[in-house]
């Protein structure tokens, strides 16, 4: 039993983060703002509406 508590763990935070994730984009959409991120060092904008076209490819 002492084996699946961490990857119990590990599924709750991913679970909070992918909630956590939804609720930062539902937010971004209702205010039409984009979200500022960091790739490969260079900051970058994106727009949460083209966000999702992105994603599903």
């Amino acid at each position: 039993m002492e084996e699946n508590k961490p990857s119990e763990f590990a599924e709750k935070v991913l679970m909070g983060l992918k909630v956590s994730y939804q609720k930062l984009i539902e937010k971004k959409k209702l205010t039409n703002s984009p979200i500022v991120v960091s790739r490969n060092g260079k900051i970058e904008w994106i727009k949460p509406w083209e966000e999702e076209n992105e994603s599903s490819e």
